[in-house]
């Protein structure tokens, strides 16, 4: 396959996405994915979350008023679930690194599986 040019560098040059320094002969993360096309995907799986999950909810045979009741909630329920996994992940993505910064892909990572 051959060697990644970039993955090992100097120490002068700094790590993209980390902004560390890198070690001589250290590695350092390399996107293999762009961050735009991740995140367009994320959003897409989770307008299908909302869709799949309620529409689970028409084949419970209710009549149309506690139909929409529990529409209502079912939406709700997966746009909180989402939303605390995101901001968890969030925090925890910020409080247990060493670096202090902070993963789009974990955070967009989170908001899926608490939606799951």
């Amino acid at each position: 396959i051959g060697p990644r040019i970039g993955r090992f560098e100097k120490e002068d040059i700094l790590a993209v996405d980390t902004m560390v320094k890198a070690k001589r002969g250290e590695s350092f993360e390399m996107a293999g994915y762009s961050t735009a096309v991740f995140a367009i995907g994320v959003f897409i799986l989770w307008g299908g979350f909302f869709s799949f999950n309620s529409s689970s909810v028409f084949f419970l045979g209710l009549d149309s008023s506690l139909l929409l009741k529990n529409l209502e909630l079912c939406f709700i329920n997966v746009l909180l679930a989402s939303v605390s996994a995101t901001f968890s992940t969030f925090l925890l993505s910020f409080g247990l690194t060493r670096f202090k910064n902070i993963s789009l892909y974990l955070v967009l990572g989170g908001t899926l599986a608490g939606c799951v």
